[in-house]
């Protein structure tokens, strides 16, 4: 039997909501509003990725062991850079990231979009990027 995936993202005043399989579970976005890589920093393996627009934007991370999904997560910001760091015991050194950062007004401004080295950006309005990365494997 095929699974039906539902998906509802409603913003307003800084919160969203991820609503996947509906067997599964909801994921309530964190609004992003910090830079820079916390303290104590992470250790191996881990990710860090940001979002960089000067308007509203959405991100939706999925992060992978051995192919297969292990958690998402959901971010939003508003005029700011939003940086998020994703660590957990369940990540290998071949654990793999997919980002996909969405612009949720109709400027021509830049979003960026980048996660352990990747960067890819858009300037169409709404306009949508997806990038995938690897884990990094350094400690700071």
């Amino acid at each position: 039997m095929a699974s039906l995936l539902i998906v509802a993202i409603v913003v307003g005043a800084g919160v969203g909501y991820l609503i996947g399989y509906a067997n599964e579970h909801t994921v309530k976005c964190t609004n992003l509003t910090s830079r820079g890589i916390p303290t104590p920093a992470p250790t191996a393996p881990w990710f860090a990725g940001e979002v960089s627009y000067s308007g509203p934007w959405m991100a939706i991370a999925t992060f992978y062991t051995n192919g297969a999904p292990i958690a998402t997560s959901c971010y939003t910001g508003d005029d700011t850079d939003g940086i998020f760091i994703y660590q957990s015991p369940s990540l290998t050194n071949t654990s793999t990231i997919r980002l996909e950062a969405t612009k949720l007004d109709r400027s021509t401004a830049i979003l960026y979009a980048v996660c352990n080295g990747n960067i890819n950006s858009t300037s169409a309005p709404y306009g949508s990027v997806v990038l995938t990365a690897p884990v990094n494997h350094e400690n700071h």
